[in-house]
Order: structure tokens, then sequence, then C-alpha cells
């Protein structure tokens, strides 16, 4: 039977722990990895506050108000991963595949509600440090792993869509010649780690932050576009694709939509800087059901419109070929993609500098271990070029669901829950994302395994006589 003073006592403990280390341990987590900004330590709290602050205004820091946090929250989920969603409707089946695309976005919500609970009853502001303070150092490392896991896993798969896509618009512009369309991805890859290697030295987030700001306008103009030229090719074809009800690989369909969703990591920051914390959970409904209804919508009509159940796993390399906007989205989804990762990757780099113990004055030890970071995501990124869509699903399964779902539902049954239905409830949230990131993680295993390949481009779908000639190619104009 739990302790009911459990919370208080373990308040008290990791207290105690924490003045006997010293006030100005480092920890090694996401919330608490962001380097120095003036020579103090900072945190993840830093960083929500330094992108509510470039929506509102310049200067002097303040705690963010309502409209602010409500903006900061879309920002926080909308991310290249919804690019993926059309292919995942076509291996679990659309209508299921909605559903559970909504049923993913409120559990979300929920969890990070029980998360923000957890953390004001204990008082503790760091997602490492609160499963450390309940369970002890495993927890901990959990999560550390987690976290690192989903920061690397999304720029690794960064890599592959900028490398795809531009492997896709020389083939265009070259008018499909043989010499572009046999175009080695890890090419494509190459030229994408030389691009990052200068940029992963930054050490301040300042730096990188407003590669961020301009990201967010590409990627919300990009996914207008798309949205409109989808909903308009769905409203005026007669050959729009029949939605499916339930596919066999429905179970990997859960490990994209989690990762749709991956804004978990900055919820107690954003947080920790409202001026009105009590409205945190009404304005995070609001944002995460907004953005789901977008993705909806954006995977719905690229589905119906693109291919159906042979939608290209990078939604983009599907769009019309011949149109000069289509050409243009590629390119914002794209620049936002490549300006993304410097910021993505900065807390992961934090965290491995950390597990290192690598001094902050060894500028060329942290630059190295930088450079060999990027190195290696680079060939894992190759690796996993073949098959994007069981990628996305893998690392949805195993990184971003623990830290949506299990975790949250855990720490809060044991530091909060009071009632039975309460624990009950926790339990049964923890329990099923555990069988979840099993089953999604061993069906996506298996259909790698299987030898099914998704990395196509255009001139491998569309008739040569339909490719206009390309300003590369000698036959062209």
């Amino acid at each position: 039977k739990k302790n009911k003073m459990m919370s208080s006592q373990v308040q008290n403990v990791w207290e105690d722990e924490k003045n006997s280390k010293g006030g100005d341990t480092e920890v090694s987590s996401l919330a608490n990895s962001i380097l120095n900004f003036g020579g103090r330590r900072s945190t993840f709290e830093d960083a929500a506050d330094e992108e509510a602050a470039s929506l509102i205004s310049t200067g002097k820091r303040k705690k963010t108000g309502d409209r602010a946090t409500f903006m900061t929250l879309v920002k926080a989920f909308v991310g290249p991963a919804h690019i993926y969603l059309a292919k995942g409707f076509a291996d679990g089946g659309v209508i299921v595949s909605v559903v559970a695309l909504f049923l993913c976005a409120m559990g979300n919500a929920y969890c990070v509600s029980l998360l923000i609970e957890t953390k004001l009853k204990l008082k503790i502001a760091n997602f490492s440090e609160l499963g450390e303070a309940i369970y002890g150092r495993p927890a901990k490392i959990l999560v550390d792993i987690s976290l690192v896991g989903s920061q690397l896993g999304l720029v690794t798969m960064y890599f592959i869509f900028v490398a795809s896509s531009m492997k896709d618009a020389i083939a265009q512009l070259a008018g499909c010649e043989h010499w572009a369309t046999e175009i080695p991805l890890g090419i494509m890859i190459a030229i994408q780690v030389v691009l990052q290697l200068p940029l992963s030295w930054l050490r301040n987030i300042r730096n990188i932050s407003f590669f961020a700001i301009i990201a967010d306008v590409f990627i919300l103009s990009a996914m207008m576009y798309v949205v409109v030229k989808n909903s308009y090719t769905v409203a005026t074809s007669s050959n729009n694709a029949t939605p499916s009800v339930l596919e066999s690989k429905f179970p990997m369909f859960f490990g994209t939509a989690v990762l749709t969703f991956e804004g978990i990591g900055l919820m107690m920051p954003i947080h920790g800087e409202m001026k009105n914390p009590e409205k945190f959970i009404p304005l995070l409904w609001a944002a995460i059901m907004m953005c789901c209804t977008l993705f909806a919508v954006f995977a719905l009509t690229g589905y119906i419109s693109r291919g159906g159940d042979s939608v290209n796993t990078n939604l983009l390399l599907a769009m019309p070929e011949d149109e000069n906007l289509s050409q243009v989205a590629k390119i914002f989804y794209s620049a936002a993609v490549t300006l993304t990762f410097p910021l993505q990757a900065f807390p992961a780099y934090q965290i491995i500098e950390s597990s290192l113990r690598i001094d902050k004055a060894q500028t060329w030890t942290i630059n190295a271990a930088r450079s060999l970071t990027v190195i290696f995501l680079g060939l894992v990124a190759l690796a996993g070029s073949s098959n994007l869509g069981n990628f996305v699903s893998l690392l949805g399964g195993v990184t971003m669901c623990p830290l949506a779902f299990v975790f949250p539902a855990l720490f809060h049954y044991k530091a909060v829950a009071e009632t039975r239905t309460q624990e009950y409830i926790d339990l049964s949230i923890g329990v099923c994302g555990i069988l979840f990131i099993l089953l999604t993680t061993g069906m996506t295993v298996y259909e790698w395994i299987d030898g099914s390949s998704d990395s196509f481009t255009i001139c491998d779908t569309t008739p040569l006589e339909h490719v206009s000639p390309g300003v590369f190619s000698p036959h062209g104009n």
C-alpha cells in the first residue's frame, strides 16, 4: 500500500540530496541542458521563454501572457513530422487512423496535465529530476535516454527528409535524366553533414534561436499551401482515392502519430513562464486540438489526392512537379528543417557533453564531440533512408511514447494519485503505453527486416512524357 505522505518525503529527500551535492550541481537532462545566458546556468525554461518572447517582443525577459503562451504551445507541436501522417493513414487505415490521431492528441494533453500536477506537488520543474525524485537514479537515466533519443532521432529524420527532397528536386530540374535519378542519397546526406558541422559548434542558444523563428514561418506557409492545394484537388478531381477503414499495419501508425506531437519536452518550462499558470491546461487543450485538426486535414487531403495507399512517405514528393508553388513548398520545408536542426540538437549535445564530463572551457573537445555526433547521425540517416516510414514509426514508438504517456502517468501514480480510481487510470495509461511501445517496435522491426522500401521520386511515379524538360537537361530549352 502506498504511503500517503510519500510526496512530501520525496521532496525532503530530494532537497537533502541536492544540498549535499551543492547548489550548482550539473544535471544532465533536457530541461536543464541549454547552455549559459550571460554566464549563469540556464534551464529549459529559458528556452521556452526565448521562443515566447520572440513572438511578442524583444528585449527584457518577462512572464508570458495567455496569447503568447498559446502561440508558443502551437509552435511546440507544429514540426516537420506531420508530413509523414498521410503515409501513416495508408498503413493504419484512414478512418481508424483519424480517430486514433485525435485520441492520441487528447491522451497527450491529459498526460501533460498529470505531469504538471506532479511538478506542482513536488515543486520540481525538471523532467529527469522529477523521475529521480520519485523512482531514483534509474528513472532519471531512462528519461535522459528518451530525451536524447527523441532529439537526435528527430534531427536524423531531418537528414533523410532534406536528402530525399533535394534528390527529387534535382531530378525534376534535370527532366528525369538518368544521371540525376541515380544520384546516391548518401551524397545528399553528406552535404547536410558538412553544412551542420560548423552550426553545431555554436555555444549560445541566442545565436541559433532566430533560425527557429524563420523555420516556423516557412513550415506554416508551406503547410497552408499544401492543405489548400490538396483540398482543391479533392474537390475538383474525379480520380480521388477511397479512404480505407483499417489496415494490418495500424500499430505502426501509433508511432507516427505520437511523433507528430513532438513538443512534450517544452511543456513544463512553458508552464513555468506563464503569468497565469492556472490557465495553462485550457490553453494546452485548445492548442493541441487545433494542431490535431490541422494535421488531420493535411494528412487526409494528401492521402485522398496523392495516391491513396501508395502515397509517398514524404508527402511533398507527391505534389505536382510542374507547379512553381509546389517547388517553393519543398524549398520552404527543406529550409525550415535545415534551420531547425541546430536548435533541435542543442539540448542533446549538452546532455552528451555532461555525460562525458567535458569541461565547458575545452572548446575543441566540445567541437570534436559535436562533430562526431553529427557524423554519426548522418550514418544513421543513411542506414534508415531506405524506409523512412519505418524509421518514423520506430522513433515515435521507442523515444516519444515513454515521454508522452508512460513517464507522466507512472510519475503521477506514485507521487500524486490518492484515490483508487486515479491510481487505476494512471496505471492503465502506463501499461497501455508500454504495450504500444512493444507492439509498435516489434511490427516496425518486422516490416524493416521484410525488406520493403518506400524511397522513390517523382520520376518513379510519373510517366516520362508528362515530365517537362529540365533546366539541367541537355534536351531542355
